[in-house]
């Protein structure tokens, strides 16, 4: 595939940000102090002078593990942590300001399109007479009918956006499908969607948001920055993990400039990243100058969906 190829010959820089391994941070503190001690406890005896006390032989074994232990204990659980907060703090502000812009977009489009439409078909409603010709009641009839199906479309479009039926209705497979034809449909990207493993799974509502959200997001970024022309989406399912994977064959660009990359109104990568990261998973972006970039997903494989459990929503009849 023309797509993984160009990912296999770049030069990647990796960003992953995940949910961490606390226990193996913890083992390896504790490995770190055993080890340090013992070394100490050999070494004191050999520099000290004959007859030390064993209380001074305490504090300067204690004051010894605290100066090795302290900036071990720095890199691998303070700084981490802080790291942790600036970036939950950074995304809860990106998460409320985001909320703020889709809630302003959302007035101002249901005002500039539903809003002027409907009014212009109550205007016309309140046109009509008994004592016009029949065409030209058709002929009003006919466009009063178009005004009230362009406000129809307007509102299933808004809803799309907040959140699509077809998500609740019949899963995230159909849903992810139907997104992708949209972004082939209105942008000269050609967008290739294999999610055959879900077509007759229902996954938790949680993951089906999560994923969903994450394919949108990657979308709108490579519609708004790469330059693209193609662009494959790609889910799939193993013994333990879902797995979603988002290729295009966009500039692509260094990896700290991608990372910061949002456009007006979305949360960008670091909003990618904290909806896998709640969802108990794992985001990696890839990129390179001119290599494309790689979103590769991975969570955590819910129970109850097995080949043989069909969502009865997924079945016919």
């Amino acid at each position: 595939m023309p797509l993984r190829n160009a990912t296999a010959s770049m030069v990647q820089s990796r960003y992953q940000w995940n949910a961490g391994h606390p226990l193996r941070v913890w083992l390896l503190v504790l490995l770190l102090i055993a080890l340090v001690e013992s070394g100490l406890m050999l070494l004191l005896p050999l520099i000290l002078p004959a007859g030390t006390s064993r209380g001074g032989e305490a504090v300067l074994d204690a004051l010894l593990l605290s100066l090795t232990l302290a900036p071990v204990l720095w890199w691998l659980l303070l700084r981490p942590l802080q790291q942790a907060a600036r970036l939950r703090d950074q995304f809860l502000t990106d998460l409320f300001q985001t909320i703020e812009n889709e809630r302003r977009n959302t007035a101002r489009e249901l005002h500039d399109g539903v809003g002027q439409q409907l009014g212009l078909l109550v205007t016309g409603l309140k046109s009509l007479r008994d004592d016009l010709p029949a065409a030209e009641l058709v002929r009003q009839g006919r466009e009063l009918r178009e005004l009230a199906q362009e406000a129809l479309r307007e509102t299933k479009r808004l809803a799309l956006g907040l959140r699509p039926s077809l998500l609740d209705d019949l899963g995230l497979a159909v849903a992810l499908e139907r997104l992708t034809e949209q972004v082939a449909r209105h942008h000269e990207i050609e967008v290739d969607c294999q999610v055959d493993d879900l077509t007759d799974i229902r996954l938790p509502e949680r993951y089906e948001t999560t994923l969903f959200r994450i394919v949108q997001e990657a979308l709108q970024n490579v519609v708004q920055h790469s330059g693209a022309t193609a662009v494959s989406v790609k889910l799939s399912r193993t013994d333990h993990q879902l797995q979603l994977e988002i290729l295009d064959n966009g500039r692509g660009g260094a990896a700290d400039r991608v990372t910061h990359l949002s456009p007006p109104g979305h949360m960008g990568v670091v909003g990618m990243s904290e909806r896998a990261s709640l969802a108990g998973g794992t985001f990696v972006l890839e990129t390179a100058p001119g290599g494309g970039t790689r979103v590769f997903v991975t969570l955590p494989r819910p129970e109850g969906t097995e080949d043989d459990r069909e969502d009865p929503r997924c079945v016919g009849g």
